[in-house]
């Protein structure tokens, strides 16, 4: 499966039940970008290769977890948020830098909607940021990572014609 596979099959899921998902972000051992996407059991990663800003390298899978743990946190989603509560984010980045964690529970009680729907004013989020986030996934997300490095170092190998040596 590749990564393009991967983002149209998270895609056509979250449009048919935008609640519960979570995306984690991060960069593992090799400074290779990494995705984690879960919804319930469903595990999708994509890993990424920077050859430069403007060419890259990605591999995607799939993998169900062996139990359901969902991230403490609020799930990531496509939201609709009222000029109100637009205008409580602008005021908290102008006054601190930082929205307030009231903004952010009023945010979080707002649900997600499919990208199909008609948004008035969008937000996208929240990513869990953090710095390996292979550490913190089940046994088969383990398996999966370690089949998609290997992929991705096949990629590499054959595009720089078998190494720096070849």
């Amino acid at each position: 499966m590749n990564s393009k596979d991967v983002l149209e099959e998270v895609y056509r899921r979250y449009n048919k039940d935008p609640l519960g998902w979570f995306i984690t972000l991060g960069s593992d051992r090799r400074n290779r970008s990494v995705i984690l996407i879960q919804k319930e059991r469903r595990l999708w990663q994509i890993k990424t290769h920077h050859i430069s800003p403007y060419n890259n390298l990605s591999v995607g899978g799939k993998t169900k977890s062996d139990k359901i743990s969902a991230p403490n946190t609020i799930s990531f989603g496509w939201r609709d948020l009222s000029k109100e509560l637009l205008q409580k984010i602008n005021d908290d980045i102008r006054g601190g830098g930082e929205v307030s964690l009231e903004v952010i529970e009023s945010i979080s009680k707002v649900d997600p909607k499919p990208l199909e729907d008609e948004f008035t004013n969008m937000m996208t989020g929240p990513f869990n940021i953090i710095a390996n986030p292979i550490s913190s996934i089940s046994k088969n997300q383990g398996k999966l990572d370690k089949k998609l490095s290997l992929e991705l170092d096949k990629l590499l190998f054959k595009r720089e014609g078998g190494g720096m040596y070849g």
